[in-house]
């Protein structure tokens, strides 16, 4: 054989790729439970690849509970990958709104199928690392993972991802592989941003929480594309962000400033709406009106915030679909587990209400009126009613209720 066409060949051929290959023998009974698998000199010759790719794919089995190594002797089959009569699926997150909501919607479909739905991980309790290791010795049965470390070891992740099927919500895990189900961020982001400018709106500034995760990186990317799109040149001194990894309360003492200034923003796209609260309170503390010297619109529809009985435009995801999606992923991932990764994108849809700046007559939406979580709710939605006049009066949803200062 040339080199050049055993190149070819280990190009097709990756050591996962093979290991899926072998995985799928087994499972098939074409290589019989508790044989040898052939030599790594055999499967070399076999898929024209280096012996140390076929190394990674034996021990990729062995990681995944598909085969056992034998010192001196080989690899044995053991029959289609990590048995276990659990019936726990573990839901690791940061245990957000929409996450408290969804675990009682994804428990209910879970239930349904005989499966129990156990929250595991909160990163103040302990990284998301301790919580798949977790996972991985107790022996459950799969896993949901919505992600909140932009870089997660992926040493220790992967090797239990290999034996656990497990699917990534929202956003994936990078450098892992795995099931997702998502939206399309860039398209939300792009369509709020080219709502404003449609509006009139010339200055338009970005705020809310900037990160390190690829869904964050979009919105960012897709409100720099729609100002250009729209003519408008982006300016650095509109990068007004309140939030972003490691903080544990927002910051806006720079939008705070940036507000006071004669070239102040005439509109502001926060790119994810838990931080909206702070910086409407920034805006009106500033003595500005909404929608009048700036308009606001954010990225989700999760909190009821209303300026003087007016509703904020944002975008909408449909979160119900999601929790559908990924307990279907799920429970074919452990039907399936050596199939490849599959990616599924679930709808998201723009509501106009009057902070945006749009007319009455162009609202798809009246306050209150909410479409990314349905039916009844575990808990009540984060609520926020900011009233303007001689004293600005904020109504918060717990007793913590004031004027603000």
């Amino acid at each position: 054989m040339s080199d050049k066409r055993t190149a070819q060949r280990s190009d097709r051929n990756t050591f996962k790729e093979i290991a899926s290959t072998l995985q799928a023998r087994i499972q098939s009974g074409a290589l019989p439970v508790g044989r040898y698998l052939p030599t790594e000199r055999e499967l070399q010759l076999e898929f024209g690849v280096s012996r140390s790719t076929i190394r990674r794919a034996l021990q990729y089995l062995v990681e995944s509970g598909s085969a056992q190594s034998v010192p001196s002797k080989g690899v044995i089959a053991l029959g289609g990958g990590r048995k276990t009569t659990s019936r726990n699926i573990a839901l690791i997150d940061a245990q957000t709104y929409v996450l408290q909501v969804l675990y009682f919607r994804i428990g209910e479909l879970l239930q349904q199928k005989g499966y129990h739905l156990i929250h595991l991980g909160h990163r103040i309790h302990h990284s998301i690392e301790q919580a798949f290791q977790y996972a991985n010795d107790h022996g459950f049965a799969g896993i949901l993972v919505w992600s909140y470390e932009g870089f997660p070891d992926t040493e220790i992740v992967g090797k239990v991802t290999r034996k656990i099927p497990t699917v990534a919500m929202d956003h994936g895990m990078r450098g892992l592989e795995l099931d997702l189900v998502t939206t399309d961020y860039f398209k939300a982001a792009y369509e709020l941003v080219n709502h404003l400018a449609k509006q009139g709106r010339r200055r338009i500034a970005v705020a809310g929480m900037l990160d390190m995760l690829d869904i964050t990186q979009d919105r960012f990317s897709a409100y720099m594309k729609a100002l250009f799109d729209n003519g408008l040149t982006p300016n650095s001194s509109d990068y007004l962000f309140t939030m972003t990894s490691g903080q544990l309360v927002d910051r806006t003492e720079a939008l705070t400033t940036r507000l006071k200034a004669s070239d102040r923003p005439d509109a502001i796209f926060v790119m994810q709406d838990e931080w909206l609260p702070g910086v409407t309170e920034a805006v009106l503390k500033a003595g500005l009106s909404i929608p009048k010297d700036v308009a606001i619109v954010t990225l989700g529809d999760d909190i009821d915030l209303t300026v003087d009985g007016i509703g904020m435009t944002a975008t909408v995801i449909d979160w119900d679909a999601m929790a559908r999606e990924a307990v279907e992923l799920l429970l074919n991932r452990l039907e399936n587990p050596s199939r490849k990764p599959i990616k599924k994108m679930v709808d998201h849809q723009l509501v106009i209400r009057g902070l945006c700046g749009a007319p009455n007559s162009k609202w798809t939406a009246q306050p209150g009126e909410h479409y990314s979580l349905i039916g009844n709710l575990p808990y009540p939605r984060p609520q926020y009613a900011f009233r303007t006049g001689t004293d600005l009066l904020v109504e918060l949803p717990s007793a913590n209720r004031g004027r603000l200062k």
